[in-house]
C-alpha cells in the first residue's frame, strides 16, 4: 500500500501501518500450511477419484503444469495420510519436465526425493524468480524500471513559460493485466518518492492459473513492497548525473493455502542524461545491478527444502537501459514516449528473459506549476504480457 494523499504526519503514519500489516499477514499465513509438497498440491485443485482409489490431481501452479495420482486408502480426499501412497507425479514446463513414478510411495519418501530434487523443482517453479512465478512481474526488474522512469529520467515534459528546471515525478499509479504462461493476472502498483533520494513501492497482483482438467482453477494472491535509495551527483553544469542504487524489498503469496514469499536486495549504479532542443526533448538512462534472493524459513511452509534452494542461488546481475522522448505542444502539454530494456547479464544457468517496457502517454501541468502524465503501458517479459494505464505526477506535498 502506498500513501499518496495527506501531509507529511498522515503519510508517515499511512505507511507505518502498512508495514505492519504486511509484517502481520506472513506468520498467519506460513504457519497455516501443512503436508509438505504433496500436502500442499491436494490443495490446489479439483481432484477426481476412479472405482481403484487412485485420486488424481492435474492442473498449473505458477504457470507450470502439474500431475500427481495418489492412492487414497484412508478416504480423505484433502490430505495425504500413513496409509496412502504416491504413485505418480510430474512437473513440466515447456521442454522441461520432472517424473516421480513409484508402484506405492509413502508420503515420507516422496517428500525425500522431492528435497532430493529440489534444484530442478526450483527451476520449473521459479525459472526466473519467485516474484516473477507468483506475480507476473519480477520484482528485480520492475524496481529497476520504474527507478530509470520516475527518478533517473524525469518523465514530465509539459514546460511552464519561463520555467527552466524539471521536477522529476513523485507519485505513481498504475492498473495492469497480465497474460501469458499458462496464467493471466490483474495487478495495482503504487510508488511515491519521499524527497530526491528515496522512494517505495507498492504492489497487489490477483494471479489466476491456467483451467486444471479436474475442474479447479488456483488463485494466487501477492503483496510486495519495496523501497531503494539512489543518491546522485550532477557532473559539473551537464545535463549527466551518475549515482548508486540501494534497493530492498518483499514479496509474500498464497495460493489456495499454499505460502511462499522471498526478501531480495541488491545495488548497482546509474547514470542518466536529459536534453531539451526546443520544443523537443530527449534521454538516456542505464543501471547495472546486482539482486540477491532470500526464502526465510517463516516465508517457505512446510517447503523448507525449496527455500534451501533458492538461498544457495549466487547473485545475479541486470543491465537495464532505455531512452524518452517529448515533443511540447504548449508551454502545458506534451506527447512523451519511453523505452526500457532489462537483460539478464549473468545468470548462472537461471532460466532468467529479458524484459522489455514501451510508454507512450501525455504530460499537463496543472495550473502550471504540477505536472501528471497519463498514458498506456506495455510490457513483455518472461512469456508474460502486460498492458497497463498509469497516471504519475509530483503532487508537491
Amino acid at each position: 500500500m502506498t500513501c499518496y494523499f495527506g501531509g507529511p504526519r498522515l503519510r508517515r503514519a499511512c505507511t507505518a501501518a502498512s508495514i505492519a500489516g504486511w509484517f502481520a499477514l506472513v506468520p498467519a499465513g506460513a504457519i497455516a500450511q501443512t503436508g509438505g509438497l504433496g500436502g500442499s498440491l491436494v490443495h490446489l485443485f479439483n481432484s477426481t477419484s476412479s472405482p481403484d482409489g487412485n485420486q488424481a490431481v492435474a492442473g498449473t501452479l505458477y504457470g507450470a503444469s502439474v500431475r500427481f495420482v495418489v492412492q487414497n486408502a484412508d478416504g480423505n480426499p484433502s490430505a495425504i495420510g500413513a496409509a496412502d501412497r504416491i504413485r505418480f507425479f510430474s512437473i513440466a514446463r515447456g521442454p522441461s519436465q520432472l517424473q516421480f513414478v513409484s508402484p506405492g510411495a509413502t508420503r515420507e519418501q516422496f517428500e525425500q526425493w522431492a528435497a532430493d530434487n529440489a534444484d530442478a523443482l526450483m527451476n520449473l517453479l521459479f525459472p526466473m524468480s519467485i516474484s516473477q512465478s507468483v506475480s507476473g512481474r519480477d520484482s528485480a526488474h520492475n524496481q529497476a524500471q520504474q527507478f530509470l522512469l520516475n527518478t533517473a529520467l524525469q518523465l514530465d515534459y509539459a514546460r511552464e513559460s519561463g520555467r527552466t528546471d524539471r521536477t522529476s515525478s513523485g507519485g505513481l499509479f498504475e492498473v495492469e493485466t497480465l497474460t501469458g504462461d499458462a496464467r493471466s493476472a490483474f495487478a495495482i502498483q503504487g510508488l511515491y518518492g519521499f524527497g530526491p533520494n528515496f522512494s517505495i513501492i507498492g504492489r497487489y497482483t490477483h494471479q489466476r492459473e491456467g483451467q486444471s482438467l479436474g475442474g479447479g482453477n488456483p488463485l494466487t494472491h501477492s503483496v510486495a513492497i519495496g523501497a531503494d535509495f539512489h543518491p546522485a551527483v550532477a557532473l559539473g553544469h551537464s545535463a549527466v548525473r551518475v549515482g548508486l542504487n540501494g534497493r530492498g524489498g518483499l514479496i509474500f503469496s498464497s495460493t489456495s493455502g499454499v505460502t511462499f514469499g522471498s526478501m531480495d536486495y541488491g545495488g548497482g549504479a546509474w547514470t542518466s542524461v536529459v536534453k531539451d532542443f526546443s520544443r523537443v526533448r530527449i534521454g538516456a538512462g542505464s543501471i547495472l545491478e546486482a539482486t540477491k534472493s532470500y526464502v526465510p524459513t517463516a516465508f517457505a511452509g512446510d517447503m523448507t527444502f525449496l527455500a534451501d534452494a533458492i538461498n544457495q542461488r549466487p547473485l545475479l546481475f541486470d543491465f537495464t537501459y532505455g531512452g524518452i522522448a517529448g515533443l511540447a505542444l504548449s508551454s502545458r502539454v506534451s506527447l512523451n514516449g519511453k523505452y526500457l530494456q532489462t537483460a539478464p547479464i549473468q545468470s548462472d544457468g537461471i532460466d532468467r528473459t529479458s524484459t522489455t517496457l514501451v510508454m507512450t502517454g501525455v504530460s499537463y501541468l496543472v495550473k502550471g506549476v504540477t505536472p501528471i502524465d497519463v498514458g498506456y503501458k506495455y510490457s513483455n517479459g518472461g512469456g508474460i504480457r502486460g498492458h497497463s494505464i498509469f497516471l504519475q505526477g509530483h503532487f508537491g506535498f
